[in-house]
């Protein structure tokens, strides 16, 4: 209920009527959080003062202690439902894109001093700005830090940066 936060009603993708397996008719988009909570073949839209009970929204995308084991008892029934183990905003994630999947760097080039150009991206859920991102080249003894090329400021809604 953000009044600050994006929702897109989507009924086409790629300039075609939204296939099945993607939600036709419509789907509701909520840029920053987890596909879960993207509501997929939408028919109806209400505002509630309580929290959705449906089945899916109770026994899916959930982060539970790993002592749960099973659905089964008490404990376990009031953790589903507990709130603060919903998954909403999407977590901090990174790609590397270069170097590639199986490329290989010439050792020699390093020991020549010579530079190698590492690109990927991150983003964050929730319209939070990514603050810094590292690299390991040594199994996470020691960290650089990355020359970052983010937004100076969002597009829309004054603290709200999307990227996908």
């Amino acid at each position: 209920m953000d009044p600050m936060n994006d929702v897109i009603l989507a009924y086409e993708m790629n300039d075609l009527p939204l296939p099945p397996d993607h939600g036709y008719p419509l789907r509701l988009v909520i840029p920053g959080y987890v596909g879960g909570r993207q509501v997929k073949w939408l028919a109806k839209v209400w505002v509630s003062e309580e929290e959705n009970s449906s089945h899916y929204h109770i026994w899916d995308n959930r982060v539970l202690p790993s002592l749960i084991t099973e659905k089964d008892g008490e404990f376990a029934e009031t953790m589903f439902r507990h709130p603060d183990t919903a998954c909403n905003e999407q977590n901090l994630n990174s790609v590397i894109v270069k170097p590639a999947q199986g490329e290989r760097l010439p050792l020699a080039q390093a020991k020549a001093g010579q530079s190698y150009r590492i690109e990927g991206y991150a983003y964050d859920g929730g319209g939070h700005e990514v603050e810094r991102v590292e690299v390991s080249l040594d199994d996470g003894q020691t960290w650089l830090y990355c020359i970052r090329r983010f937004p100076d400021y969002p597009i829309r809604h004054g603290k709200k940066f999307w990227t996908w």
